[in-house]
């Protein structure tokens, strides 16, 4: 019936002592919480760091935002350098100057001349805390975002002026259907579709079925008989008559990955899009339809449905100036370089140790999943990590892994470079106030002290004068005397 005498002595840091008491817990616990004054500190860190391009190119300047901040009190003596190494080598450096601001963001300029996979390293040179003083991220740039563009009519000078604006895309031009090598990469792009797709339909279902993204912008005289029959026996999407009332564009799901990944905050002067011609499109939810951009009757503008491995993404409107602003507005661009990007292999990872959000790594064609698993790796461990099949590719979790560099491969396919980091949360030094403990941690059987006043609890005293090491070298041989027994048994019962 004794309670038992808890003694916690710490200086209670935020992040490691929450102010949620469990009663039922504490019910058969005397509480005794001692506070200890915390040591004068000052602590610099990295908090996030990402590249303002998501997609790198090679040989072509990247500009890579760093966000710092400091815990604690600002030394008299001058503040640290930030600098960005690859391989060792320092490659650009940052006098960090903190003010009465805890944080500061910072553009370091970066170029790669490579498309091998490059470990870089972010350090801040301190000596009080380390722990939070390096950030890795793991790169690997590319020749470039493939796109194909498939005139089916005639060349549009809004898409065509697109694509060819920015060094980006390496673009392909096909005339017709007919003319484009099936077996090219990157995103498709149909313009200016009418129906009766003939024999590319087939071309079409394969690639969607492998992972490829298709675009597709109607013509302004398509026959809706046509379209149905072309998507209709394999695409449970269904085209309505045409309708030629003027509409705007009245809602943009902000939920989409496309609105989250281009726009953190979308200005309330910018103009959506507006049509005089659109083709509606119901569809059942087994296509497993993603509305972008909705009419106010509820017909959607931009719309894509799931196939295969593969997504089909309609414009339902011709992007021609005599029905429309979509190509000349702000999100025109945007929309493709995403689409694009998606297309292409992720060539980014900075991933948080224990993060919750999965990772995306691509996978060749002809990977047996069934057979083989993502593994990662480094110089001393390997790890399989919690994986699922997604599209052209597998969604992993990367765990309690220590920070540091990590490969990631499956079977004999391509294998990626990991840069995983500490969580910073934990390097947040910040206490609790011995106000704000007792204001939380209250009630029969707790009270609080500070260290001062140790000599004047004399319930320590209870604890006893036997050494702690004594108790523990006791129960260490009692574990291993049973362990013996419990093997002796075996071996017996086995004879």
């Amino acid at each position: 019936s004794h309670k038992l005498k808890l003694y916690y002595i710490s200086d209670f840091q935020k992040n490691q002592f929450f102010l949620n008491p469990l009663p039922k817990e504490l019910a058969y616990v005397d509480f005794t919480g001692i506070t200890v004054p915390q040591v004068h500190y000052s602590n610099f860190g990295i908090d996030t760091a990402y590249f303002e391009n998501p997609s790198i190119q090679k040989d072509q300047n990247q500009s890579l935002i760093v966000k710092t901040y400091y815990h604690g009190a600002l030394p008299a003596k001058e503040q640290p350098i930030l600098q960005l190494k690859h391989n060792n080598e320092v490659k650009a450096i940052v006098q960090l100057q903190f003010t009465s601001s805890k944080t500061r963001i910072d553009t370091l300029n970066y170029i790669t001349q490579s498309t091998a996979w490059e470990p870089i390293t972010l350090k801040i040179q301190e000596d009080q805390y380390s722990y939070d003083d390096q950030f890795n991220i793991a790169l690997q740039a590319s020749e470039g975002l493939k796109v194909q563009l498939i005139d089916l009519d005639h060349t549009n000078p809004f898409l065509n002026a697109a694509l060819t604006s920015s060094s980006n895309f390496k673009l392909k031009h096909w005339q017709g259907a007919a003319s484009m090598n099936s077996q090219e990469e990157g995103l498709w792009i149909l313009n200016g579709l009418k129906g009766d797709l003939g024999s590319f339909k087939d071309t079409i279902k394969q690639a969607l079925l492998k992972g490829t993204k298709l675009l597709v912008f109607l013509a302004d005289n398509a026959s809706v008989t046509a379209l149905n029959k072309d998507f209709e026996t394999w695409l449970p999407i269904h085209f309505e008559p045409i309708d030629t009332s003027a509409q705007k564009v009245s809602a943009l799901q902000t939920e989409h990955p496309f609105v989250k990944a281009m726009f953190e905050h979308i200005p309330d002067n910018v103009q959506l899009p507006y049509t005089t011609l659109h083709y509606p499109i119901k569809a059942q939810n087994a296509a497993y339809p993603q509305w972008i951009m909705n009419f106010r009757n509820g017909d959607p503008f931009m719309v894509s449905y799931s196939y295969g491995k593969g997504e089909i993404y309609f414009c339902t409107s011709p992007i021609e100036p005599f029905y429309g602003n979509f190509q000349t507005s702000a999100y025109f661009l945007p929309f493709l370089y995403y689409l694009a990007s998606q297309n292409s292999s992720n060539s980014i990872y900075a991933a948080t140790s224990a993060q919750k959000t999965p990772l995306f790594f691509p996978i060749s064609n002809g990977v047996d999943l069934l057979r083989n698993q993502l593994k990662i790796s480094n110089n001393t461990e390997q790890h399989i990590p919690l994986q699922k099949p997604n599209g052209k590719g597998i969604d992993f979790y990367v765990g309690a892994l220590p920070a540091g560099f990590y490969k990631a491969q499956i079977a004999n396919s391509d294998s990626i470079l990991l840069g995983v980091n500490h969580n910073r949360a934990e390097a947040d030094l910040a206490v609790w106030s011995l106000s704000e403990l007792k204001e939380q941690w209250k009630g029969k059987g707790i009270s609080w002290a500070i260290n001062s006043d140790l000599k004047r609890i004399k319930s320590i005293k209870e604890l006893g004068t036997f050494p702690l090491w004594k108790l523990c070298t006791i129960l260490a041989v009692l574990m291993l005397g049973l362990e013996t027994f419990i093997l002796i048994k075996n071996i017996k019962t086995k004879e």
